[in-house]
């Protein structure tokens, strides 16, 4: 009778175990996805602002790190030639998402990509704009690429 205890009290272990990981799996998925949604409206706020040469408040979203690379004066001037040059924004597309993670001495790093397919007045673009998260602060932009063929011209 102790026998069949012990192996019915293991089994309620077991199953309690597995259905414990499963539960962190998923809310894993459920922060994973959020993360996600959450880049997603950055990028969101990102093309509103440009769009609206709101510069100022595109200029918040970005990490001082970025401003270490390219002036803030260079980075709008980029901006606004960019604008000149494409015409209107009509709409995107995320063709691509990536999401890493790397601990580096006491902090973890978040990196994020988003890759839009990008549609405008006077022709498509490619763009990807990178986001980093360090342990649970703001996730901010790091990086902002464009590639047209309309810039040829």
């Amino acid at each position: 009778m102790q026998k069949n205890g012990l192996i019915v009290n293991s089994l309620i272990l077991t199953i309690f175990f597995f259905y414990s990981c499963q539960n962190r799996k998923n809310e894993r998925i459920i922060d994973v996805n959020k993360e996600k949604e959450n880049v997603e409206v950055l990028a969101d706020e990102f093309y509103k602002y440009v769009n609206s040469k709101n510069y100022e408040e595109v200029l918040k979203l970005f990490s001082t790190k970025f401003f270490e690379e390219i002036s803030e004066e260079n980075f709008l001037n980029l901006l606004e030639k960019s604008s000149k040059k494409l015409g209107a924004f009509n709409r995107k597309e995320l063709v691509d998402y990536k999401r890493y993670s790397q601990k580096q001495e006491s902090h973890v790093f978040t990196f994020y990509q988003l890759e839009y397919k990008t549609f405008y007045k006077n022709g498509e673009a490619s763009e990807k704009i990178n986001f980093i998260k360090v342990d649970n602060q703001k996730i901010l932009l790091i990086a902002y690429y464009i590639n047209s063929d309309v810039f040829l011209d």
